[in-house]
């Protein structure tokens, strides 16, 4: 094959995607293999039904057998009627393969977002990422089943049926196979622009995605300022914009299929015309010229199938290239560890330096943090406290030097058996569309209602649960938007709570919360004897009293402070 019509098959067919399609569909190879016998077996039924319109118009019909005529049309109705049966049971089975094949992707591609490094997470455009996830594997839904359920037996089909037509007639062969270079052309001059439209389509989809994300995210920030005239008409041009290039591509699609089409339809009239002048000449009976339109007719309807696929397979190569780079290029989390460490609540940083690009905000920091220890690390809001506190939830791996989860290096450490060991409390707190209940209870499905009720109660958003009319059952609408800020605080330490775990994470924990209610808090969290290990993470300074150890966090270093503690009143 020469190196052009290599790339234009590519262009159709391209080979890396094939290979990335094939890592899903063949784990399927067993129905794949029942399901290619099949198709086999369903184009050899044509035989017997071309035998018996050839016997019909050149023996039964001159002869005016009556009988024989309707036991041949009752034959040929069953044998068509055994293929249609076979034909669903075919479709059935590929709609399974395909739609296993797709379901094996998606799981892969969100297990990749889970597992994500924290610093290509945060580089992550997320509207981008989820239109990829949804309508790119609905798209490769579609090609997969286009290659399937349509390419596959249609050529299978076509191939027999071409065999047939080659013993009934070599001449009107040769003769319908004249159009074929200029298929050939029609396609190599189109599929490129098919590849090209459906990428300007793919790029504008992700724009009119990143709109709506933003102003669903953003909606308080568009009506703060005034903007929601600018961005009605901004998302306008956008969609404009999708619906110019959504109607480019599907016209190149039609335009692709219907040139090829009627090129093969060319082929059909011409066969029509030479056969009937054959007929008249006593070169060819009529039988023989009706069956070979029969089975032309019948090629004619496969090769209409295939050619109908084509574009939506060079539409579905964009889409497999596109999920495969993002496969690709997914960077793992920071741990492998595979060993489970009963936690005391101990953590270590020995000579810990974490850089942001270029940008070094942590330099050569130790720290250890002792089972029950409190321990408070203040500093300017950008001083780099949060980072530290991402570092040892595993989010983050530093620059240079180790941690220690109970003495074992992170490295070491199964991090999602670290991490139900930590209750983190995020700067920035968050919540699912969902009710307090079931924020509280995500992540712990078979937490008891007295553990929750105890989390509650150290948080001392048993007083926000007690005033609202729901309860529990209150929603908390996306992000926590239907809660206040200080409901939001007090609810998420709890949720942190509800774990029981052995170290507790508080970042900025002051942020939405009164001196005294803080003090209530930290009183109640800390004056259990099962108290975890707390490390607060803070710009107030009247956390400080609560702590056994101080440090401040500037110019990238870890300061010890003296401060003395507050005593701790001890709840019945």
């Amino acid at each position: 094959m020469s190196v052009g019509v290599r790339d234009e098959f590519r262009g159709i067919l391209d080979r890396d995607a094939l290979i990335f399609l094939w890592r899903y569909i063949g784990r399927s190879r067993g129905k794949l293999l029942v399901s290619v016998v099949g198709t086999i077996a369903q184009s050899l039924l044509m035989l017997p039904v071309l035998w018996l319109v050839r016997r019909a118009f050149d023996v039964v019909i001159p002869a005016g057998d009556l009988r024989t005529l309707a036991l041949t049309g009752a034959g040929i109705f069953m044998i068509r009627l055994a293929g249609s049966l076979l034909s669903l049971a075919l479709r059935r089975q590929m709609l399974l393969i395909v739609k296993g094949a797709v379901a094996a992707l998606r799981v892969d591609l969100i297990t990749a977002l889970l597992h994500l490094s924290r610093e290509q997470a945060d580089r992550l455009s997320i509207p981008q990422a989820h239109t990829r996830v949804v309508q790119e594997t609905e798209r490769i839904d579609r090609v997969a089943t286009a290659i399937l359920s349509g390419l596959v037996p249609s050529l299978v089909a076509a191939l027999g049926i071409a065999a047939v037509l080659l013993v009934l007639d070599i001449r009107m062969v040769t003769l319908g196979a004249v159009v074929l270079p200029l298929v050939w052309y029609v396609s190599r001059r189109l599929t490129g622009r098919v590849d090209g439209d459906v990428r300007r389509f793919q790029k504008s989809f992700e724009r009119f995605s990143s709109g709506v994300h933003f102003v669903l995210r953003q909606l308080d920030m568009v009506k703060l300022v005034a903007a929601e005239g600018k961005e009605a008409a901004m998302q306008r041009a956008t969609l404009q914009e999708l619906q110019q290039q959504g109607v480019r591509m599907a016209m190149t699609a039609a335009v692709h299929s219907q040139l090829q089409r009627t090129l093969i339809g060319v082929a059909g009239i011409s066969i029509l015309v030479v056969g009937g002048i054959g007929v008249a000449a006593g070169d060819l009976s009529l039988g023989g010229f009706i069956t070979f339109y029969v089975a032309a007719g019948l090629l004619h309807g496969h090769m209409d199938n295939v050619l109908a696929s084509l574009p939506e397979i060079v539409a579905g190569n964009v889409s497999l290239r596109t999920l495969r780079s993002m496969l690709d290029s997914a960077t793992p989390e920071s741990y492998h560890g595979t060993r489970v460490v009963s936690g005391t609540g101990a953590v270590a940083l020995h000579d810990v330096s974490f850089a942001y690009g270029e940008r070094l905000v942590l330099r050569g920091i130790t720290l250890r943090i002792a089972p029950g220890e409190r321990v408070a690390i203040v500093g300017e809001n950008g001083a780099g406290k949060s980072t530290i506190g991402r570092l040892i939830a595993g989010l983050y791996r530093p620059a240079s030097g180790v941690l220690l989860w109970s003495d074992v290096p992170y490295d070491e450490v199964h991090m999602p058996s670290l991490r139900r060991e930590l209750g983190v409390v995020q700067q920035h707190v968050s919540f699912f569309a969902g009710t307090i209940a079931d924020n509280l209870r995500y992540g712990h499905d078979d937490v008891s209602d007295v553990a929750i009720a105890d989390a509650l109660t150290r948080s001392t958003a048993d007083a926000v649960i007690a005033r609202l009319p729901l309860g529990l059952q209150t929603p908390t609408g996306e992000l926590g938007h239907l809660l206040s800020g200080g409901e939001r605080q007090r609810i998420a330490i709890a949720r942190a709570l509800v774990g029981t775990p052995r170290l507790l994470l508080l970042d900025e924990p002051t942020t939405h919360l009164d001196v005294a209610s803080v003090a209530d808090m930290m009183t109640r969290i800390l004056s259990r004897t099962d108290r975890p290990s707390v490390l607060t993470i803070t710009h107030d300074p009247s956390v400080e009293a609560f702590s056994d150890t101080v440090y401040r966090l500037q110019n990238g270093y870890l300061v010890p402070v003296t401060v003395a503690a507050a005593p701790l009143v001890l709840q019945a």
